[in-house]
């Protein structure tokens, strides 16, 4: 008796219906006598089970199979051609020939007469630095020159006015030395005038940075 139970709960799992087979499974109870049961019947009972454990898992596989669509494939006819070979890269570009520059004399930057980024040609000018400081400086050294200037006019006028003097003896020795040598310290304060009117046209120069 116990055997045909199993049997039928074998084929009543087997058989479709509304609910699925794990469902199913767990709704069939199997109700088999208290008393010790035969080696026999006890292994046939085994293999019953095992056999429905196999059955549902393979129906439940069935059925997650069937309810997956498909994946889509896109495909595209190949064209044979010929493709340049071009590469997109991250970088910094840098000149071929690279000058720097330093300005020669201080001060505040005035102009910049190019454009960054653009070419410059050999002595282009390309910065101006503030001149009117080294305009005073000029100015104020050519003014020294044309006092040192007169001062040796006037001193040559006094050494031509003593030397008869004191060939006379109507003048002092001194006088006439004093005047020859107030004539050479003016000559030798021109000569500075003249370095300081050539180093302030030399810085007045320097404000161009070409």
């Amino acid at each position: 008796m116990l055997k045909n139970r199993a049997i039928a709960i074998f084929l009543s799992s087997h058989c479709p219906g509304e609910l699925p087979c794990r469902e199913r499974f767990s709704m069939l109870k199997i109700r088999l006598p208290r008393s010790r049961m035969p080696m026999s019947i006890s292994r046939f009972s085994l293999g019953i089970f095992l056999l429905l454990i196999a059955a549902c898992s393979s129906q439940d596989q069935a059925g997650t199979s069937q309810a997956q669509p498909p994946p889509a494939v896109v495909v595209a006819p190949v064209i044979s051609q010929t493709v340049p070979i071009t590469g997109e890269y991250v970088a910094r570009t840098e000149a071929r020939q690279t000058v720097e520059i330093r300005a020669r004399v201080e001060g505040f930057l005035e102009k910049v007469l190019f454009k960054e980024g653009s070419q410059v040609r050999a002595g282009q000018l390309l910065f101006v630095i503030d001149q009117r400081p080294y305009k005073a400086a000029l100015q104020e050294a050519r003014g020294s020159m044309a006092q040192e200037q007169a001062s040796l006019g006037k001193d040559r006028k006094d050494v031509e006015r003593l030397r008869p003097m004191v060939a006379e003896d109507a003048a002092p020795q001194i006088d006439l030395d004093n005047a020859e040598s107030a004539v050479e310290y003016s000559r030798a304060s021109i000569e500075r005038a003249r370095a300081a009117i050539a180093k302030a046209e030399l810085d007045m120069k320097y404000t161009k940075i070409s």
